[in-house]
């Protein structure tokens, strides 16, 4: 079994029928279901931080995140190893405070004044922890998840069903390993249902191999390794934590479903994911002036210019100029004009990878992985595929049209290998990378100039290479928010929750040094940092004056010389007119003494005739 036969993104019984009209960018509507699923035991209880307290602060995070973002997502919070008990099943030692419900301003302000005071005083009042003799068995922890989903129309059809685990316990049934194999074995029939489970360890020795890796990453079954997440917390595990909270929340929806097909006459089915999505504001909605219950459309209307009469959108056509002629098009005719082939992939020949050129990515990339469900085979013929060019090191070249009506995309189809970064986590998912190219109508020969570097900037190199090694940071893309994005939805939870608001910005904050409602924005150079270094940018300051100053006498230089080149040239120019004037005025005087020559030798003739 292959490695892409792990990847699942949605439920497989989505609609393939998609709005052809729709931006190829866009995500389809879907919707998320969370279960927070949080021990309640009591060593979540007495720790040096409150572990309780942090997950329900994480649950409160993504309620106030989804209310403004994903107001369809649904959530829920269940407590296990508790002293009470609240459940469909019956069980003992869990219990189920929310059910699956959108999120709302009840259910926020709720949670509000649950964490607003002792969250554990509130907890041990409310929940109770249970003693280490009644604990329950994960197996029916499980069970009562399972019961939850199926339980709520909604939730069982969501698109995303997904188990958040809170918990600093390693081994929820003490090292039993009959009770292992069950919970093994109902976690397995729940991934299989689609449920994707992902785990935040709240204890820093967390050792995962005691229960949870055998449970998140079955051995036998590559098809949910790639579907499970452990988040590995650092020493900042706090914010860490809401960070990965709010990561996981965003989920992505294939773009298209189409076929590739290779050369040989061999096709499979495949889905294109894209990698990056601006993410916008929410849409709001026009209300009636006079009555804000009522709801405004907007409605497009199309008059003519000469008569004033309204047409239908099926009435309009359309005309392109060719050759200084307006050819009028009619829907039918420009959609024929627009029609190159069916949608999909079409992979015509390989390339080397060296001769793929950075510059070239035109456009935002996407990634490629086998539809399985359509076409069987289709992750073992990729994954062959796959593994023969990271052998040979080759890029596959084709052409991508994702749906009928959209341009044909000159691509390459780029394999991709697994990246991690120090801390083991992973960066970059193995795969198939599709970077569009563009054609060779689209590729522009700048006329650049060489750069004249000054002969003396042996300095100023030595300043730049102290300043950049100074001023090296840890860049990553996850931890720059958009600020005004931010500020949006700020303003908007804090109209939705009016005075509750002030305690939910602290709680969201607590670890933070700022207690003002204004977003941080990370993108603004850090003043403090570059005070210390002033001294160093004074120099890096001063060895490119100097240098530009070097530069700037060699130009004076350069335009003094020209300009006695150019004086030189205009008193030459002025001697040479001087002369040209003076040979006229010598030819003139010389035709004015010939014609009084003449009339002299002519008159004493004349006036003889003349008498």
């Amino acid at each position: 079994m292959s490695f892409f036969e792990g990847f699942q993104f949605e439920n497989e019984n989505e609609n393939e029928n998609e709005n052809e009209n729709e931006n190829e960018n866009e995500f389809s509507l879907f919707r998320d279901c969370i279960l927070f699923l949080i021990d309640g035991s009591f060593q979540m209880l007495n720790s040096s931080t409150s572990n309780i307290e942090i997950a329900l602060k994480c649950f409160l995070f993504t309620l106030t995140d989804k209310i403004a973002t994903n107001p369809s997502d649904m959530t829920a919070l269940c407590f296990f190893n508790s002293k009470n008990e609240k459940n469909l099943n019956g069980f003992s030692n869990i219990y189920v405070l929310y059910d699956f419900q959108k999120p709302s301003i009840k259910r926020i302000k709720e949670v509000i004044n649950f964490t607003s005071k002792n969250t554990n005083e509130q907890y041990s009042l409310q929940i109770g922890s249970s003693d280490d003799n009644s604990k329950t068995t994960f197996e029916q922890v499980l069970i009562a998840c399972s019961t939850l989903f199926s339980s709520n129309q909604d939730a069982n059809k969501a698109d995303y069903k997904r188990i958040f685990i809170f918990t600093n316990n390693d081994s929820p049934n003490n090292f039993d390993n009959q009770l292992n194999e069950k919970s093994y074995e109902i976690g397995t029939k729940l991934m299989n249902s689609g449920i994707v489970f992902e785990l935040f360890a709240l204890d820093q020795n967390f050792q995962l191999e005691n229960f949870y890796e055998n449970f998140l990453f079955p051995k036998n079954d590559l098809n949910l390794q790639t579907r499970n997440a452990f988040v590995k917390l650092n020493e900042n595990y706090v914010e860490d934590l809401y960070a990965q909270v709010r990561r996981k929340e965003h989920q992505i929806k294939s773009i298209a479903n189409i076929p590739m097909k290779l050369p040989g006459n061999l096709e499979i089915s495949i889905k294109v994911y894209p990698v990056i999505k601006k993410n916008p504001k929410k849409n709001l909605v026009w209300l009636n002036p006079n009555n804000l219950n009522q709801q405004l459309e907007k409605r497009t209307v199309w008059v003519s210019k000469t008569t004033d009469q309204i047409h239908r959108q099926s009435q309009i056509g359309q005309y392109c100029e060719y050759d200084g002629t307006q050819i009028p098009l009619t829907n039918d005719e420009l959609s024929l004009l627009k029609y190159y082939s069916q949608p999909c992939l079409d992979i015509f020949g390989f390339k080397s990878k060296n001769y793929l050129k950075f510059l070239y990515n035109i456009s935002t990339s996407f990634l490629v992985y086998p539809n399985e469900y359509l076409q069987e085979g289709s992750s073992t013929l990729l994954s062959t595929l796959y593994q023969k060019m990271i052998e040979k090191n080759v890029i596959a070249i084709g052409f991508y049209l994702p749906k009928e009506g959209f341009e044909k995309i000159l691509i390459a189809l780029v394999p991709l290998q697994e990246k991690k970064d120090q801390n083991d986590d992973l960066i970059l998912q193995k795969g198939f990378g599709l970077i569009p190219l563009p054609y060779s109508d689209d590729i522009r020969k700048i006329p650049l100039k060489p750069l004249n570097y000054p002969n003396q900037i042996q300095n100023s190199i030595q300043n730049s290479i102290d300043f950049i090694q100074k001023f090296q940071i840890n860049f990553d893309s996850w931890d720059f928010e958009d600020p005004a994005l931010q500020q949006f939805y700020l303003k908007l939870h804090q109209l939705a929750l009016s005075n509750h608001f002030s305690i939910l910005n602290s709680n969201s904050n607590s670890n933070s040094n700022s207690n003002s409602n204004e977003i941080i924005d990370r993108i603004k150079p850090d003043s403090e940092r570059i005070g210390k270094y002033s001294k160093l940018f004074s120099n890096f300051d001063q060895s490119i004056n100097e240098c530009v100053n070097k530069d700037n006498k060699e130009e004076k230089e350069k335009k003094k010389k020209k300009k006695k080149k150019k004086k030189k040239k205009t008193k030459r120019k002025e001697k040479k007119r001087k002369r040209n004037q003076k040979k006229i005025k010598e030819k003139k005087i010389k035709k004015e003494r010939k014609r009084i020559y003449y009339l002299k030798d002519i008159l004493p003739i004349f006036f003889i005739l003349l008498y």
